[in-house]
């Protein structure tokens, strides 16, 4: 078939040869698979690959020369890699063992990925989750490593890895993590805010377990949205927050005003990683929050005794509790 190919329903195709060689499918336009499709068994080996740089491990491989289109009550199920051009899911897909996806993904409308037998999957392309679910199971992994978007939920008790670009939503949205998130070195993780109201009018997520940060955070203003003094956004609720991002890259504000990040720990309830705006109530140039005379300028921070009051500010400046002609 040279312009398509359709697997019925109830029909299932195993895209690794009998004799232990490489599945690669004639050329297509569009693979459509209405009943199941395996991948599998393991054991046969996929030659050398990469993709953008990073190698893709071996295993068994289905080489696709079309996009593949797995209908609404259809199985994609196994293990290995997946090359070809887009994978567009509408049913279900259970990656049982390691797997690797060279090439893109969008997980749509009621499809579901299950990573399950607390195994790891690496996605090599662009990710968009806008599906009923992205599970992956306790002791496994799903790693990142292109542009992820998308508003639908991650389950399962196992590890989210971030390595490429997370943009959350398609505007707006809350993405709920059960498991693990990390973001890692070379991660951006996108922020738009448009408003004050959490997951409607700006991007937060909520986390079961840690989030661990590193990489770079970028917020997008979008809507026409300019934020005023003491507006305060809760991108981040986890269990538990570990490190910080290695920079932010935030938009332009009215003069006087400055975006702050701050890593609220708390001990005996949830992390909470927070942007706020902050004010220069004496003009120097430094946000109050990272002020220690807020109400004098002291664009010098001079503190001799350390106590943490700017010299401007220090009414007791030899911390004898009393003041006098001696301070």
């Amino acid at each position: 078939v040279r312009w398509a190919a359709t697997l019925a329903a109830g029909l299932v195709l195993a895209t690794s040869l009998a004799n232990g060689q490489d599945t690669e499918a004639p050329e297509t336009r569009r693979w459509l698979n209405q009943g199941t499709l395996i991948i599998g068994p393991a054991g046969f080996s996929a030659g050398h690959l990469s993709h953008a740089g990073h190698p893709v491990p071996s295993g068994p491989l289905a080489r696709l020369n079309g996009p593949l289109v797995n209908a609404a009550g259809a199985t994609v199920f196994g293990h290995g890699t997946v090359h070809g051009p887009s994978v567009l899911n509408f049913g279900t897909i259970n990656f049982d063992g390691p797997t690797s996806v060279v090439g893109d993904i969008a997980n749509l409308d009621a499809g579901s990925v299950m990573i399950s037998n607390g195994s790891s999957s690496k996605f090599f392309g662009a990710v968009v989750h806008n599906g009923a679910d992205f599970e992956i199971e306790a002791g496994g992994s799903a790693l990142f490593l292109d542009h992820v978007s998308g508003a639908g939920r991650y389950s399962g008790l196992g590890e989210v890895i971030f390595d490429g670009t997370f943009a959350p939503g398609n505007s707006p949205a809350l993405v709920t993590f059960a498991g693990d998130v990390t973001f890692g070195i070379n991660n951006n993780l996108e922020i738009e805010i448009g408003g004050l109201l959490r997951g409607t009018e700006y991007d937060a997520l909520d986390v079961g377990g840690t989030a661990t940060l590193d990489g770079a955070l970028t917020v997008l203003l979008i809507n026409g949205f300019n934020p005023a003094a003491g507006d305060s956004f809760d991108i981040i609720i986890a269990t538990t927050v570990v490190g910080q991002f290695a920079g932010e890259l935030t938009p332009p504000l009215d003069p006087g005003l400055f975006w702050i990040i701050e890593y609220d720990l708390d001990p005996s309830g949830d992390d909470t990683v927070r942007l706020f705006i902050d004010t220069d109530d004496d003009s120097d140039d430094l946000p109050n929050s990272q002020d220690n005379c807020t109400q004098v300028s002291n664009p010098d921070q001079t503190d001799s005794d350390g106590d943490l009051y700017g010299n401007a500010c220090d009414a007791d400046f030899n911390n004898d509790g009393v003041i006098n002609g001696l301070d």
